[in-house]
């Protein structure tokens, strides 16, 4: 009898170590996924190459980039999600050349939600959300901190150039 009970006590350790407590997450197929409208990025990428866009321009660039990816989630898996970042930066860049600092901000913390500790690299291997950071931030920033961000050295030497001049 004693063998038994042991043998079934042992069979339940066994069984409770192996189950697991926790309910996975549901499998998630491309066909319940929301995706980024092809021909909506290709606009906004076709938008970006016109160099001689005025600030109406920008601002619908911007305005275009950002219903391309409006109320669809990117998680890391996501399939669209580099080209859901790019929208985005796009976005931000855009408001920039327009002017509208207030709109960049705004889209740039919505960056920071959608891809948090997410960042892109310029052709020139510095960063986007340095870049950003430094633009919208550079008042507030010691020197220091400045010298720490991965931003294009041309635009550092002027926010360091700017920096003095407020100084002053």
């Amino acid at each position: 009898m004693k063998v038994i009970a042991t043998v079934l006590l042992l069979i339940l350790v066994t069984g409770c170590s192996t189950t697991n407590s926790y309910n996975a997450a549901p499998v998630v197929t491309s066909f319940d996924l929301d995706r980024v409208n092809q021909d909506c990025a290709q606009q906004v990428f076709s938008r970006v190459s016109n160099d001689d866009a005025g600030i109406g321009a920008f601002l619908a660039t911007a305005e275009n980039a950002e219903a391309c990816i409006k109320d669809i989630h990117f998680n890391i898996d996501h399939p669209d999600h580099q080209l859901a970042m790019k929208l985005k930066a796009i976005a931000v860049n855009s408001y920039f050349k327009a002017g509208d600092i207030s709109s960049a901000d705004a889209a740039f913390n919505d960056f920071r939600t959608m891809f948090p500790m997410q960042d892109l690299v310029y052709d020139d291997f510095t960063s986007f959300v340095d870049t950003t950071t430094a633009l919208l931030q550079y008042r507030q920033l010691t020197s220091l901190q400045l010298e720490r961000l991965n931003i294009n050295p041309v635009l550092k030497n002027e926010l360091v150039r700017q920096q003095r001049w407020i100084l002053q």
